[in-house]
């Protein structure tokens, strides 16, 4: 018996130490040779990232739309999501069409974050730092915050709401670029992008684009629509298709965890002043309004229909929505084997050595 649990032992760790190399080697083997990919590149090191910015831009090919793709770091999710999408998006889009990653992050990510970043993705990485505070218009303190919409509740996802829906375009970089792709730190490019998406956009006069419709809770909006349709009455606009969407509950709105738009669209004086509009009113802090719902409001009534863009031939995900339905690689499959099995033999292991022990004592 003892020699069995010997040869027992000895297959759950070689099966531990296979998995471990198998899944964990690709990956430190690649971030090696990212590592010597841009110690190597001339020209920007020593300088600060804004200026790596401009130093890109500047020798930026003149038939190649001004793009950025860019994301807010939320840094407990670094390691357990965004890299993953990073790796992703570099697979499937960036080492073919070489656009830069801004990534926009509060001050706590530290340098080796960074690095792991970087070393993460054969994308030239701008990261750019922000800082967050409740706007100084507001009245109620900040305990008052939580009291409308239920989900999420924190005062940390009214500061991401605003990021999007206003200072994005307040930053420096986007007042350099042309064409921005947001995406999440938890978005998945699933499948390759063979065409410039930038490219695409501009040829076809597209300003807008998204993948995928959702649902908002008719609590987390109160008001929103009243305050649009107050704007648009003063302001004597004519919506393109405002009248059009279902504001109903649950509310639809553009799922824009996936955008890509011109940012000549955002920089213009009608949107500017419409955003300031609803951001004065403080709605985005005190009724919990999103950014996917008010981007979706002021689309639809500036942008007409053909002017938009739907990508469902990208293949895109985020948590449980999805333009395809997932299928699974060969790696899938073969990681989630390996794991099943390790962790089938070590049951059985501790099965055979301690319950069954006991039960003959017992007996």
């Amino acid at each position: 018996m003892e020699r069995k649990n010997q040869i027992i032992a000895a297959v759950v760790i070689i099966l531990i130490i296979a998995s471990y190399t198998f899944i964990t080697v690709p990956y430190y083997s690649s971030m090696l040779w990212q590592h010597n990919r841009h110690v190597s590149v001339p020209g920007i090191e020593g300088m600060s990232e804004i200026e790596r910015f401009r130093y890109l831009f500047n020798n930026w090919p003149h038939d190649k739309p001004k793009a950025v793709i860019y994301f807010l770091l939320f840094k407990p999710r670094i390691y357990s999501t965004f890299i993953k999408t990073l790796k992703q998006l570099d697979k499937f889009f960036i080492k073919r069409f070489k656009y830069p990653v801004v990534l926009f992050h509060e001050p706590d990510l530290t340098q080796s974050d960074k690095e792991a970043i970087r070393f993460s993705t054969s994308a030239e990485i701008i990261f750019h730092e922000v800082s967050f505070s409740t706007p100084d218009f507001l009245r109620k303190p900040a305990e008052d915050y939580m009291k409308v919409c239920p989900y999420p509740s924190h005062i940390g996802y009214r500061h991401m709401c605003r990021f999007h829906t206003k200072l994005v375009f307040e930053t420096e970089i986007m007042h350099t670029a042309e064409w921005y792709w947001r995406l999440d730190d938890d978005s998945n490019i699933l499948q390759h992008i063979d065409y410039d998406i930038f490219k695409h956009m501009e040829n076809q006069n597209y300003k807008y684009g998204y993948a995928l419709i959702s649902q908002e809770r008719d609590d987390c909006v109160l008001g929103l629509k009243n305050n649009f349709t107050h704007y648009i009455k003063t302001h004597n606009l004519t919506p393109t298709f405002f009248n059009e969407w279902s504001w109903s509950d649950p509310v639809d709105q553009i799922y824009n965890n996936f955008e890509i738009a011109s940012l000549e669209f955002w920089r213009s004086s009608q949107v500017r002043d419409i955003i300031e509009y609803i951001d004065q009113s403080g709605g985005i802090y005190l009724a919990r309004w999103g950014d996917a719902p008010i981007h979706t409001m002021i689309v639809s009534i500036f942008i007409p229909r053909a002017q938009i863009r739907v990508f469902t031939d990208i293949a895109y995900s985020h948590q449980l929505e999805s333009t395809v339905d997932r299928n699974y690689t060969a790696v899938d499959f073969i990681k989630f084997m390996l794991t099943f099995t390790v962790i089938s033999v070590f049951i059985l292991f501790l099965l055979q050595k301690y319950l069954l022990k006991s039960l003959f004592i017992a007996t």
